[in-house]
């Protein structure tokens, strides 16, 4: 039995806090066993701070996070730290501290140079001493790519493959730009690495397109797609004022951005990095043009996902969400009503084409008389059906790339539903939400307009 390391030091200094953080536990002891013996540790030692939310984690060993109908003050903290845990016919030591952590702590909960609570004020914030961004002197520069190059016709084919569906206007590629940033690239590989470690095995990788601010390109290209903050932009900061913003680019520390960001028909899946397979779906994200011109980019994006296929039970009960492995399976069943999976469709929009050897063509998503363009960029032509290709009922991504629980994943998959979509509630195409930055890579930037 692998044993845990001796308890780290509590160090909370904040009079109180609603979230504890408990650990480390042997990895071999079950997650319900060891959520039992957290409730009735808690009930024994602090009955009047009743538990509303438990969340058992496991790496290379288990820890809790304990969030309480009340605040809890620092007192009651150290006091839980003096008595042992009992779970697995044995006492243990345990530490036990503020989940949201403390000013002058070193943060325990950078994971890859990121965390995620640096710049949440509201939802689940962190208060701890954080270094500083290791892009915070990075350069960028964009070498532009020939249109009629083999990389530049890759790229244009694939973007207008749902040139049809772009709703404002029919889209014309004017320039593409390789994105470079040598610092980026580093943190996207020690990302790459800390998911080798996590999961045994060579991440997923996918190329996503993003649509977003126009007037915040500078800022992703130098340090990377950045997970919303959960406040307001105030139009008095120096950094997010007046950009045509809904969530601040700052973070917790900021005097200015200091009003809660709420609902608005907006980040419907969560406070995340937005992702698309299909060009037209991130052009509805594009915002800020500049002279006509809108901006896309092309993005390399890491790890596996949380299938999500169904209904939202409220229009805003996702949009608090900062992150898939703060997520329960028991969140997921209060937030999503779920539906059964629909057939793939056969032969028209949205169906899943293969080649003759097995490879994946993309899906369908257009009809052009003579042949069905396909997400990937190609065409398949209708008279080579049953010879050169076939339809398949594949998902659209990989058995290899989904994870059965949130908190084991590093992305959401939200299933688009197509024609059984209810607006406000789901989704027609799929897309994916990433939560670190350094999770997705600024690859190449797509100017287009819209006739």
């Amino acid at each position: 039995v692998k044993q845990p390391p001796r308890p780290r030091e509590c160090v909370m200094t904040r009079p109180s806090t609603k979230g504890l953080w408990m650990g480390l536990v042997s990895p071999h002891i079950p997650e319900e066993e060891l959520k039992n013996a957290v409730r009735a540790f808690m009930k024994n030692q602090a009955a009047a701070y009743p538990i509303c939310k438990l969340q058992v984690l496991c790496t290379h060993y288990s820890k809790a996070h304990i969030f309480l109908e009340e605040e809890m003050p620092l007192s009651v903290v150290k006091q839980l730290n003096r008595v042992p845990l009992r779970v697995g016919g044995a006492s243990t030591s345990v530490c036990f501290d503020d989940f949201y952590g403390s000013p002058f702590q070193k943060c325990p909960k950078t994971i890859a140079g990121f965390c995620r609570g640096q710049n949440l004020r509201f939802t689940q914030p962190c208060w701890c001493k954080h270094e500083p961004r290791k892009t915070e002197h990075a350069m960028y520069s964009l070498k532009p790519l020939p249109l009629d190059g083999a990389k530049g016709d890759e790229i244009v084919s694939k973007f207008m493959a749902s040139a049809h569906h772009f709703y404002t206007g029919l889209p014309r590629v004017t320039a593409i730009r390789a994105i470079q940033n040598h610092v980026l690239q580093q943190c996207h590989n020690d990302y790459r690495e800390y998911l080798r470690n996590k999961h045994g095995e060579e991440p997923v990788c996918q190329e996503l397109y993003h649509g977003t601010n126009n007037n915040i390109l500078d800022v992703l290209y130098t340090h990377g797609l950045q997970p919303p903050s959960d406040m307001e932009p105030s139009d008095a900061c120096p950094v997010s004022g007046r950009k045509g913003l809904c969530t601040s680019l700052c973070t917790n520390s900021c005097k200015h951005c200091t009003r809660k960001h709420e609902w608005n028909r907006c980040h419907m899946y969560g406070l995340g990095i937005y992702l698309a397979d299909m060009a037209a779906k991130s052009n509805r994200y594009v915002s800020q043009p500049n002279d006509g011109k809108l901006r896309m980019v092309v993005c390399s994006v890491l790890g596996k996902s949380y299938q999500v296929e169904g209904y939202l039970k409220g229009g805003s009960c996702m949009h608090d969400v900062v992150d898939v492995r703060a997520v329960t399976d028991e969140d997921m069943d209060e937030m999503i009503e779920t539906c059964q999976p629909c057939r793939a469709p056969r032969a028209s929009l949205g169906a899943m084409i293969v080649g003759s050897d097995g490879e994946k063509w993309g899906r369908v998503v257009s009809d052009e008389d003579s042949c069905w363009r396909l997400s990937s960029g190609r065409v398949a032509k209708k008279c080579n059906e049953g010879m050169r290709w076939f339809w398949s009922a594949e998902s659209e991504i990989s058995a290899e790339a989904i994870e059965t629980a949130p908190e084991k994943s590093d992305l959401l998959f939200i299933k688009g539903l197509g024609d059984r979509c209810r607006p406000g509630s789901s989704v027609i195409n799929s897309e994916c939400i990433a939560f670190h930055p350094h999770q997705c890579l600024p690859m190449y930037e797509i100017e287009y307009t819209l006739d």
